[in-house]
């Protein structure tokens, strides 16, 4: 299998993917996720592990789902273009470079499944968010996970010592669930700078919104250059 690094990919592919039909995708055992309890709070504590507003949509939010509820039974063909295009002038890319999904799940699940068809590695930090690591794991990839540093963000210099021929991506997520770490921006930086050009790399920054570090980048500025 040929490496594409993350320059290449974005730019030849713009952030699509596709599963491909495969013997091993039909006997692969479906995935467990953990139930949640619907409760949003117990006894004052506020849960956060599942990304989740605990207060609810805004009434705007619910105000814009009742307006569209007559037209639920129809495809959305004709709102995801102006949505994906409205995204694209806010993180300063091409609409080419937006692909839509349906929680974020479904793009880890995208990528697990995407590079982890011929088998390989996975390369990342544990404990970590790992929904794409399982798809992979599903699919036959190995799993190499470094533990986390001393304090308990990803290691980034041990992860960069493992990448070698059979790493097929190495998964970051910043910041960490569960721990809550977020890495130098300037090492972060470099790490994804260095690591991409050996194979690909996943940033997830689903938890990016929760940053109170004034002016802290994201990586989407790096798939500009």
């Amino acid at each position: 299998m040929k490496h594409l690094n993350r320059r290449q990919w974005l730019r030849t592919a713009g952030l699509t993917s596709a599963i491909l039909a495969t013997g091993r995708l039909g006997n692969a055992a479906p995935i467990q996720n953990p139930s949640f309890e619907p409760t949003a709070s117990v006894n004052g504590i506020v849960r956060l592990a599942a990304n989740e507003n605990p207060y609810g949509p805004s009434p705007k939010i619910i105000a814009a789902m009742k307006e569209v509820m007559s037209a639920s039974f129809r495809y959305p063909n004709m709102y995801y273009q102006p949505l994906i295009e409205k995204i694209a002038q806010k993180e300063g890319v091409s609409p080419a470079h937006v692909l839509l999904t349906s929680g974020s799940n479904e793009g880890l699940r995208v990528a697990g499944l995407t590079y982890s068809l011929h088998g390989g590695e996975i390369l990342t930090s544990m404990p970590t968010y790992d929904a794409l690591m399982s798809y992979a794991k599903e699919m036959g990839a190995y799993i190499n996970a470094a533990p986390l540093d001393a304090n308990m963000g990803f290691d980034l210099e041990e992860i960069e010592k493992r990448v070698n021929t059979n790493t097929r991506l190495v998964f970051l997520c910043n910041p960490n669930n569960p721990s809550g770490t977020l890495l130098d921006a300037n090492l972060t930086k470099d790490f994804c700078e260095t690591v991409s050009e050996r194979t690909m790399l996943f940033s997830d920054e689903a938890y990016y919104d929760y940053i109170d570090t004034p002016n802290y980048p994201s990586m989407v500025y790096l798939v500009k250059q």
